[in-house]
């Protein structure tokens, strides 16, 4: 594990949320648990946008998460070796 990501485990202000997350991503391939990560934050900042938009006041806007622009998606490396 990364010295960055037992930074943030350690850091009090980090939510059970995200430490039960990332302590979950130990052990996975990096790549698949980045792209996972991506979809889960993709479908919550849909539903937080959804919220607000509604009117229903659970998402303050000062806590809108701002557009920004997607990351490619890196592949997993795969055995190029043909078989015969």
């Amino acid at each position: 594990m990364s010295k960055r990501i037992l930074e943030v485990i350690a850091d009090p202000a980090t939510s059970n949320w995200v430490r039960k997350a990332l302590n979950s991503a130990v052990g996975r391939d990096p790549v698949d648990a980045a792209n996972d990560a991506e979809i889960v934050a993709e479908l919550l900042k849909e539903e937080a946008d959804a919220v607000f938009a509604a009117g229903v006041g659970r998402v303050h806007h000062s806590h809108r998460v701002a557009p920004r622009r997607p990351r490619p998606i890196v592949p997993k490396k795969r055995d190029t070796a043909e078989t015969v």
